[in-house]
């Protein structure tokens, strides 16, 4: 009986000094899937396909523990669970016509409402896909056209006309001498 005791306490303290505290059992009985490692600690804004090589702002401290990415490793989408693969596996983006796909591009594409007018913008990487150079996209289509094909634009004139009423008013006054 002292055999099996020692035993335990062995283990216990294997657990303990692998994890760095006394939670060190449950972790090592923790399995993670392919590509992943159990982590107390690890960001809330893991690198996906989609955000890889951009800035990632995160305010976020520790995501609550659990299986996480390897290093050098992103999760394939957003979708929680999705599969931790290598950066250089990650699905090509397919643009539609006119388009390019950029992992830097601009928070304010031009559109056709927009093209001509000087607007505000933040400056902040955008990946997905944009307009060629010469194109701007289609506010109600949502595609990708020539700047001189955009839809023209509607505009309301509006004409007020005030009218001003003059009003006499004449009197007169008949009386008996």
């Amino acid at each position: 009986m002292k055999l099996a005791v020692a035993a335990i306490v062995i283990f216990s303290t294997s657990a303990t000094l692998v994890s760095g505290h006394s939670g060190g059992l449950r972790q090592m009985m923790q399995t993670c899937p392919l590509n992943e490692v159990y982590k107390t600690c690890a960001s809330s804004c893991p690198e996906t396909c989609d955000n890889y090589g951009q800035p990632i702002r995160c305010n976020k401290r520790c995501a609550p523990a659990g299986c996480f990415c390897e290093e050098g490793y992103v999760r394939e989408d957003d979708t929680p669970g999705s599969a931790c693969i290598l950066p250089t596996n990650c699905p090509l983006t397919t643009c539609a016509a006119n388009e390019v796909y950029q992992t830097c591009g601009t928070a304010c594409p031009a559109t056709c409402s927009t093209k001509d007018a000087i607007r505000p913008c933040i400056a902040m990487c955008v990946q997905g896909c944009f307009c060629e150079d010469g194109y701007v996209r289609d506010d109600d289509t949502d595609a990708c056209v020539r700047s001189e094909d955009c839809p023209a634009e509607q505009t309301t004139t509006t004409t007020t006309t005030t009218t001003m009423a003059t009003t006499t008013t004449t009197t007169s006054s008949t009386g008996s001498d």
